[in-house]
């Protein structure tokens, strides 16, 4: 294997890890909401039923 091609291929994985990790990040901070959302509501639910209120 040539080290140029090493090269190549070290760039092209740093090239999709810089394209994906924002991307990631994005979807993380659009989807936090609606996780912590359903994670309280839970909770709520939870609560209200084991103290007997609806």
């Amino acid at each position: 294997m040539n080290p140029a091609d090493i090269v190549t291929d070290a760039q092209w994985t740093l090239v999709v890890l810089f394209i994906a990790a924002p991307l990631l990040v994005l979807a993380a901070l659009l989807a936090s909401p609606f996780a912590i959302g359903g994670i309280a509501g839970l909770l709520r639910r939870r609560r209200a039923a084991r103290s007997g209120r609806p």
